[in-house]
């Protein structure tokens, strides 16, 4: 597994480390049902991942969330974001 950067709300960054999971979900659309994250598993935003009204995002304890570096991608520009992916809730 490469590493990764773990992102938070509010753009605070903590540093870039390794985990070992059951599994790596790419999250790359927003959250329009009801989800549950379980802490067997990392979930990696590769973009602003936005929890939309009447949705509910429950989280395990314990579960990791990742944030790819360079995610949102200008795909008429072609230039890269140099942002973190991130949760918005």
């Amino acid at each position: 597994m490469k590493n990764k950067r773990i992102a938070i709300t509010g753009g605070a960054l903590l540093v870039a480390m390794t985990h070992l999971h059951a599994a790596d979900v790419n999250v790359t659309a927003d959250i329009s049902t009801n989800t549950t994250w379980t802490a067997g598993n990392a979930y990696i935003l590769d973009k602003s991942i936005f929890v939309k009204n009447g949705a509910t995002l429950t989280i395990e304890p314990g579960t990791t969330i990742l944030g790819d570096k360079g995610a949102g991608v200008d795909t008429i520009l072609g230039n890269a974001d140099d942002t973190y992916g991130s949760l918005i809730i």
